[in-house]
């Protein structure tokens, strides 16, 4: 077994947090839900204001500079296992400015100017990386690295695991949790210009602009085909497909944890009995099968031709 910390990537909606809370639970390892969410901690927001490339930081292997001290602190923390320590009140200060901001304005203040958040400044001056709760096996998840995993596995002795799914059930997951304007954030303001125009340029494919609907979709899209691009360069890394394993995660979990060096106990069997039912909002639980094809119950016919149309101008390797 490897003593290697297991970093699990996906896009937001796309199964990381059942994939990475049950192969924690059935390898004995301790769970870090997201450093690097900006939306919850402050470092995480500070660290990505300095690299100045808003929700989704795009890194290429070895790739260094003034600008990537605070992100490469947030993850030499996020995997520092041993070092223990409880959270300070300051931290937890700076945390709840941040998550009392709320996602409009922490993501417009992550893309301007911090004069009109003063609360944001605060929480950016006196932030401190999260750290793992205890010492052991570690499983750290991210929905905010699908364009810099692959700079995050070569600065660090670390396993991954991709996960991958399919962009209809992750937007339907979107829309059901009203992440779309008016409520949430104008879709693409999340994701850099210039990071955009290379995703652009690479796949063909321009952002659409005559809808939220069809930019979540891109964003979504892009997003997706730029993480299982990276997976397929580095067959090291565990490919997980969220549709596959819903059909069979008794099986399929104890491999997915063999492969990235974690002892799959019965304790994984029996939180995955546990999941296996309805759940609802951001609830890991699911009735497995019926997870599969999810956005059929939530999306009507004309939504799913339009998120088609934009899926089909990119190069995906999943069922849309």
């Amino acid at each position: 077994m490897s003593d290697a910390p297991v970093l699990v990537v996906g896009v937001p909606r796309s199964g990381t947090t059942w994939v990475a809370q049950i192969l924690a639970r059935g390898g004995h390892a301790t769970y870090l839900e997201e450093p690097d969410n900006h939306l919850r901690f402050a470092y995480a927001f500070r660290a990505k204001r300095r690299l100045g490339t808003r929700a989704y930081p795009s890194l290429a292997p070895g790739a260094a500079g003034a600008g990537l001290v605070d992100y490469e602190a947030l993850w030499r923390s996020a995997f520092s296992v041993g070092a223990v320590t409880d959270s300070s009140r300051k931290q937890a200060l700076a945390n709840g400015l941040v998550g009392r901001a709320g996602p409009k304005r922490a993501s417009a203040a992550l893309a301007g100017s911090l004069a009109r958040h003063p609360a944001l400044a605060l929480a950016a001056r006196i932030a401190e990386p999260e750290r793992p709760a205890a010492s052991g096996p570690l499983v750290v998840k991210s929905v905010y690295a699908p364009l810099a995993a692959e700079w995050i596995a070569s600065q660090h002795d670390i396993q991954v695991v991709s996960v991958l799914r399919s962009p209809l059930n992750v937007l339907s997951s979107w829309i059901a949790l009203d992440w779309l304007p008016p409520s949430g954030p104008e879709v693409l303001s999340t994701l850099d210009p210039a990071i955009a125009e290379e995703l652009a340029d690479r796949y063909e494919a321009p952002p659409p602009a005559r809808s939220t609907l069809a930019r979540a979709a891109w964003l979504i899209g892009a997003l997706t085909c730029a993480l299982d691009e990276a997976t397929r360069r580095n067959p090291a890394w565990a490919r997980v497909v969220h549709e596959e394993l819903c059909v069979a995660p008794g099986e399929g979990y104890p491999r997915v944890a063999e492969r990235v060096g974690l002892r799959w106990t019965a304790e994984g069997d029996r939180a995955l009995e546990a999941a296996n039912r309805p759940g609802r909002g951001y609830e890991t639980a699911r009735v497995a099968a019926a997870a599969r094809e999810a956005w059929r119950d939530r999306l009507d016919e004309d939504q799913v031709t339009e998120i088609r149309s934009v899926l089909g101008r990119l190069p995906l390797a999943l069922d849309t």
